[in-house]
This record gives C-alpha cells, structure tokens and sequence, in this order.
C-alpha cells in the first residue's frame, strides 16, 4: 500500500514537473494598495490593471513596463474592473464612484462616463460584437450601454445582492452573472429576460471558454463547470485551500486556471479536471489570472500590489477556438483609401497617414476575430503594424476599420504598395487588399524643363561653314532648388562649337526660367543631310533634355520657335477679348512642375464628364459637354462600349465625380476595360506642386471642391480593371501619372495586340503637360478633342491601343 501512494506521488511530480511555468517578470508594487481586476489586450502587446488606489494602468506585456496611468476616478475608493472591446480600440474603467469610463485605446482620452449604477460599480466587459458594455453593481442590478452614445439599453434586476462577476459569451448572446445572493444568472441579451440560474455558493467568479462551449463559475473554495449545449455540471475543480477569486480558460479550452486567497494559482485540464501545474510565488492572496489570447502568457495580480508575468509556453497552448455555425460567413471589404493630413493623397512625415476600408459580413454566420495582416513594399521612414485587430463581426455588420502609418524624418521619397489580408479565426477571408503608395521625403526632386529650343543663323538656314546659335529654355517646374546644373553639348563629328561645348548654371530657383545657348558650325566637308544635336544633363536634377528632337536639316529652313497650337487653333475670347482656357483665369500662374496569351476580354465601361457651365472664379466654357456627348456618342456607334457613367454640368460635382469612381471600384472586374473622359476646367497650385481637376460646384480659388490628380490616381489604382485609358482636356493634367513605364514596341499584328493586351495597364493622353490648354478650336470642338474625335473616326484597324491613338493626335496638337 505505501509503494503503491509513493508511486502516485512521483507520478503527479511528474506531471506537475512537466508543465512546469516560468515566472518571466514581477512587477512590484505595481499598485499602491490591493489589485483588483487585469485584462490582456487580444493582440497581447498590452494589459490593464486596476485597484484600491484609485487608478488604472497600461502596461508593456514584453518587458514589463508601465505605460500610461489612468486616473479618472478620482472620487472612487477603488477602480474595481477594467476591458478592452474585441478590436482593442476601446476599453473601459469602472469603480466605486459608480462609474464607468469609456476610453479610446489610441489617444488615451475618455470617450464616454456611463452613470446610473446606485452603488459601487464592481465588474464590466464588452459585449464581443458591438460596442455595449454590461456592468455588474453593489446595487444588485446588471446594466448594458451603448458605450458610444453613454445611454442604458437594459437593465436586468434578478439578483438580491451584489453582482461579483460577469462574462458575454463568445457570441454576443448571453451574459453571465455571478452573485453574493449564491447564484449565477444566464441572461438572453437580445431578449432581455432571465433563460437559467444555478445554485453556486458564494459564487465570486466566472468564465465562458473560448468556444463557448463551457461556462466555469468559482463559488468558495470550488470551480464547477457546465456544457453549455444542455447545462449539466460536467465537473468540479477542487484543491485549493481558500476562497477563489478568478477563473480564466485558456485560448485553447484546454485549461482553466483559478486564483485563491490562499496565494496559489493552479492550471487545470478542463476534460480531465486534473492539476497540471501549481504557481507559488505570490507572498499575498492571488486576486486575478487571465490567459492571453495568443496562449503565450499568463498575468496575474495579488492583493500586496504585485503583478506577475508569466510564460506559458510548455503547456503547448494552439490557437484560440471560436464557435462555428452551420454556414461560412462571406466578407466583403471596399477598396483601400489613403487619409493623409494634406488630403494630397501623398504620405509625407507628420501628416498622420492611415488606410481605410470598411468590411462587411454578408453571410449568415458570425465571423471571429478578424486581424489585418499588413506588408509594405520597403521605404526608410515609413511602416505599418504587423497586425491589426479588426473584431468579430454578426451577420450584415459593417466595420469601418482604419491602419494607421507610421513616418519618420527620415522618409524618402518612393512608390510602393501596401498589402492587407484580413484573416478570419475559422479560416473564411476575404480577398487580399493592396494599395499603391507615393511617399515624399524631406529632400525634394527638381525637375528641370527644356523647352522653346530656338536656331538663328545669318541666312536662316541650316548652311555648311555657317555659324548657327541655338537658345534653349530651361524652367525648373519644382519646389526645391536646382543648384550647380551643367550643361553637355554633344554634336557629330565635323560638326564644331564656336564657343564652348559645356556650360554650368549655379542655380535655378522653383519657377524660374534660364535660357542656355551656344554656336556652332558643320565644316564644309560634313557629308550627312541632318545635323543631331544632344543635350546631356549633370547634376541631381532630372530634365526631359533627351526628349528635344534637335534635328537639323543641311542646307534647309531651320525650325521655326515652338509655340503651342498656333498652327490649328482658333483661340474662343471672353467679353474682354482674352483667349478662354480651360484653367484659372491666369493659365501661368503657379507653373511649376512638368511632366502571349489568348485575349479574354470582359467588359467595356466609360466614365463621361463634360462641363461647361462655371461659375465664381471660373470663366464657363463652351465646348466642353460637347465635346464630352460627341465622345460618347462615338464610342457608342463605333467602338465596343456596353456600360456609360455620363456627367454633364450641374451633375459633375465632387461629390458625384467621387461616386462614380467609386461606383467604377466596386463593379468593374478585372478583365473589364475602362475608359474616362475629362472635359473641363483644370488648375495647378505651385505651393501644393499638385494639378487638379475642377468640378462644377467649385466656385473660388480653394481646392475644397477640386479633384487633384493624385485622387485621381488613386482611384485608378483601386479600379481592378484590365486596362484603363484617361483622357483629359483640361490645364494642368500632365502630372496624373508620374514613373516608371513599360513600352511594347509596335508592331501590326495579333501577336502584338494579344501581348499587349495581356499587360496590365492604366494610360493617360492629356491635353498638356502643365500649360494651359484653349477652349476654342475647330467645328464647335476644342484643339484636342477635335484631333482626338478625328482619330477615333478614321480607324479602320480591328484593335487600336493607347499608344497608336496618341501617334495620331501629338503631331497636329
């Protein structure tokens, strides 16, 4: 008989031994005076704990740290419970001042006081699905608020003393109570009425599991434990000597663990009801434990003000179990949109930039914890949280759910992407979410813009053995300053420079314009018909000086001074005899940025805007809605366009114009094609470096009522179709895209069309860089739209492409 108890023995040692815990951290005297309550936010990162004096604290869970210190309960003998809601945005404080603070989790400010307990306040939690908290009181009541709007949605009053406990069920559908009057309450939350009570003695505690599956309540020295599904006791946790105060499941279900008066917190397996472990190391009564979700931890708080961390991991703890209904949910998520501080749509440092989508639960089941996994494409100065606690979500529930971005001084100037997946406990998620980024970093790009290239020689021509001067415009288009910029003349050979073959420029102000210049002649022995000459830029500044085309014919007229439209463009005037523009009244102002397989193809959509009836600082026009019904109207008889989104005038508002791009976010799939026409006001603001486009219902200067090119561009980043074409015929929208590109060199053949096609595109063909462009042209249609309509008309190709399109139109415009 005592081998076979010595062998018992060892064999719980054993046990014991095996799953022995690590003490990781004690924080000591964490509070002044006893602590009552802890809770551990669900991403784990963070905990609260609260007590007799008077204050709540945030703690760092890693190395043990205090955080903030939260002392809104000044009137209070003690802050008595404390809970965050399922997203960890919110969490609220409750004490004996009768109070309940709701605080928001980010800034630390009180959101919400809920009043109307009649005694101490002495438990909450929230509810999992929405923002409602329940609170249990000394008043013998239960009360659930709207934690948000601080109003009493009901009040439950079946208990005769004291409310000691109380925990929502993983569904949101339940709350159960724990009273001094011996008993715990079931309550039907939607309901509103009694569904079960049980007899527990002195009960002071109790838990749901994680599943929902069991519900463990602590009365006097004992935890008894039900199935949920038909409320027969299915065990009781018996061992420790005193009175237990705190009963938390682990993520898992597979363990209970329990604190006592009698200083001992013992881990329990919930199916076996045996003892796995027994932590010894508090010197007074253990006055609550709770498990993180991620099942690595264990926290736990005694009445001498000590907090203990612990690590957890032999007990080999898997993922947290949700409960599953008999249907998936379906999640739907809109596309992201950038807040920024500017609303440029560009992330700088300090403007606060964050990631916004709402998401949506069309299903009929609920969805459980749903946590935004983030990436970014890497820039210095610029992250994002690895994860990002989303909720649960019930049936048609939406949440608007917004990541915030971080930046430094150090943020450098960059394209890039950011990449959400939204990941539900029970393995439904919806489809991943990307979003394309431009940062901008302290330092500024200057881009410098040759233009106007002028040739003077005594007999106006391109003349062997006579000296020819070229002049050159250089306008720095950007905000920083173009310094030490030196300037390379390259010619052929025996082709020979009167005075210098380099020059440098010391400075180059934003805005201002420079004029280079230099002579040369071809020997009489240059034998070729052209004389090519090119520009070669040193410095940090990048220029367009490869795009000139200098070319020379020997012996000919030398080119006329380039000047925009002179040759086809009869300008419309105003009352004053002023060309119109289709920009502000000052078109210069501000100037001071420049510029396979088989097909499956799906739909064709175009978006339409046409306006001319301005108002305020903005001059009407008058061939815009024409030009715009005239497009229409041909893509319609000629072209393969099923799906119109048109906007004339007084519909082509900001708001409206940001409907149908969202309209275009939402429907168009990803072999669909897209086309959008622009035909209005246009405006550039040098102070902001941005182009805009202007709406209807934009009547002064401000851009409040202005699209920028960069919304715009964020749009079309968010629009899944296979291609999309933007034309534009307005001041200023040159800068829509701005980057790298990818050309396919032509080529007349389904071979050529079928690669192209195959690429992922968005183009944009705009009726200048960052000039103004003119209203008045030709046969009641602007300059552009008249050659653009001309080129639609006359192609007689099966497939015509961006590329081939804008060959027709840059030559005569």
């Amino acid at each position: 008989m005592k081998n076979h108890i010595l062998v018992s023995l060892l064999t719980f040692l054993t046990v014991l031994n095996a799953f022995s815990q690590k003490e990781l951290n004690t924080i000591e005297a964490a509070h002044d005076g006893e602590i009552i309550s802890i809770v551990i936010k669900s991403d784990g990162s963070t905990f609260l704990s609260c007590g007799t004096d008077k204050r709540a604290y945030l703690w760092d869970v890693k190395n043990g740290k205090k955080i903030k210190v939260f002392s809104g309960h000044r009137d209070a003998e003690a802050v008595t419970a404390v809970a965050y809601n399922a997203s960890g945005q919110l969490f609220a404080t409750a004490a004996t001042d009768k109070k309940i603070i709701v605080w928001d989790a980010t800034t630390f400010r009180p959101k919400k006081i809920l009043g109307g307990h009649e005694d101490a306040v002495t438990c909450a939690a929230f509810n999992p699905f929405y923002d409602r908290i329940a609170s249990g009181s000394k008043d013998n009541t239960i009360k659930i608020y709207d934690a948000l709007k601080g109003t009493v949605i009901t009040t439950f009053e079946d208990h005769t003393d004291e409310v000691t406990a109380l925990a929502y069920s993983p569904d949101g559908l339940q709350l159960a109570t724990a009273s001094a009057d011996n008993s715990v309450k079931i309550w039907n939350v939607g309901g509103k009425e009694m569904e079960k009570s049980i007899e527990v003695p002195s009960a002071s505690a109790v838990a749901y599991s994680a599943n929902g599956r069991y519900l463990a309540a602590a009365g006097k020295k004992i935890v008894a434990i039900w199935d949920t599904k038909n409320w027969k006791q299915i065990g009781t946790l018996e061992g420790h000597a005193k009175n237990i105060n705190s009963v938390s499941f682990s993520p898992d279900v597979q363990y209970i663990a329990t604190a006592s008066e009698d200083k001992k917190i013992i881990i329990w397996k919930v199916k076996t009801q045996e003892q796995i472990s027994v932590l010894e190391t508090h010197d007074d009564a253990v006055a609550v434990v709770a498990f993180s979700d991620k099942g690595d931890k264990l926290v736990s708080g005694a009445k001498d003000g000590h907090i203990k961390i612990w690590n957890v991991k032999s007990l080999e703890i898997k993922n947290k179990k949700f409960p599953q209904g008999n249907v998936d949910p379906k999640l739907v998520c809109t596309a992201i949109k950038l807040k920024e501080a500017n609303g440029n749509g560009i992330i700088e440092d300090g403007d606060k930039p964050s990631l916004n989508f709402s998401i949506t639960n069309e299903g009929e089941s609920n969805a459980y914890n749903l946590v935004a996994y983030n990436t970014l494409t890497p820039v210095n100065g610029l992250s994002i949280a690895d994860e990002y606690v989303i909720g649960n979500l019930v049936p048609d529930q939406t949440k608007e759910v917004s990541i915030p971005v971080s930046t430094t001084a150090d943020l450098e100037t960059a394209f890039g992407n950011f990449v959400v997946n939204v990941l539900e406990a029970n393995g439904n998620t919806p489809q991943p979410l990307t979003f394309t980024f431009q940062a901008k970093g302290a330092s500024t790009l200057t881009y410098l813009k040759l233009f106007d290239p002028e040739f003077i020689s005594p007999s106006g021509k391109a003349e062997l053995g006579v000296p020819i001067t070229m002049k050159i415009k250089i306008l720095n288009t950007t905000a920083g300053v173009a310094s030490n910029v030196k300037i390379n003349y390259k010619f052929p050979v025996r082709v020979m420079a009167s005075d210098k073959l380099s020059e440098t420029i010391d400075m180059i102000q934003p805005g201002e314009t420079k004029q280079i210049s230099v002579e040369f002649y071809a020997d009489k022995s240059y034998a070729e018909s052209e004389i090519k000459i090119e520009l070669e830029l040193e410095g940090d500044a990048a220029s367009n000086a490869n795009e000139l085309g200098l070319v020379l014919k020997v012996n000919e007229e030398l080119p006329m001074q380039a000047t925009d439209f002179q040759e086809v463009a009869v300008s419309t005037t105003t009352s004053t005899d002023q060309p119109l523009y289709r920009g502000s009244g000052d078109p210069l102002k501000g100037l001071n940025v420049a510029k396979a397989k088989d097909m499956q193809i799906g739909d064709y959509y175009a978006l339409i805007i046409g306006i001319d009836k301005y108002s305020g600082n903005w001059n009407p026009l008058v061939n815009a809605v024409n030009d715009a019904r005239a497009v229409e109207s041909l893509l319609k008889e000629k072209y393969k366009f099923e799906h119109f989104r048109v906007l004339h005038d007084a519909q082509a508002t900001r708001e409206k114009i940001i409907e149908e791009m969202e309209w275009l976010v939402e429907n168009v799939k990803e072999k669909d094609n897209l086309f959008i026409y622009y035909s209005g006001h246009g405006e550039y603001k040098q102070a902001l470096n941005k182009g805009y486009w202007v709406p209807v219902d934009a009547k002064t200067a401000s851009t409040s009522k202005y699209i920028s090119n960069s919304d715009i561009q964020t749009f079309l980043g968010g629009i899944r179709s296979k291609h999309t074409l933007l034309v534009s015929d307005a001041c200023f929208s040159g800068d829509i895209f701005r980057g790298n590109t990818i050309s396919v060199p032509f080529d007349a053949s389904d071979k050529y069309y079928k690669e192209v096609h195959n690429l992922l595109s968005r183009q944009a063909i705009t009726s200048g860089g960052l000039e103004p462009v003119m209203d008045g042209g030709k046969d009641g249609h602007s300059v552009f739209a008249y050659y653009f309509l001309k080129a639609l008309r006359s192609n007689e190709s099966k497939y015509l492409d961006a590329g081939q399109l804008f060959s027709k139109i840059k030559i005569p415009v």
